[in-house]
């Protein structure tokens, strides 16, 4: 059920950008964040991860943990957009 959820909210954001989906890859893990996003980009060989830098209601000068943690633990390159 979660995973058919994120799966909409994925399409409406493809569709609301009009992103060309055929030029996109979703993956969708439940569980830890940086467990999952570090995995797939593993498994695809992704040349680079990109991550938000933080959650928009935390301070703005601060890497969320997520983030932090991703690029303190990827074997690949990180870009942290904020």
């Amino acid at each position: 059920m979660l995973k058919k959820i994120s799966r909409k909210r994925v399409k409406k954001i493809i569709a609301r950008f009009d992103l060309p989906e055929d030029r996109i890859e979703t993956h969708i893990c439940i569980g830890k964040p940086r467990d999952g996003i570090l995995q797939i980009a593993d498994q695809v060989n992704a040349d680079l991860i990109v991550v938000s830098s933080h959650n928009p209601e935390a301070d703005s000068y601060h890497l969320g943990s997520t983030a932090a943690d991703i690029t303190r633990y990827a074997k690949r390159s990180v870009m942290v957009a904020r």
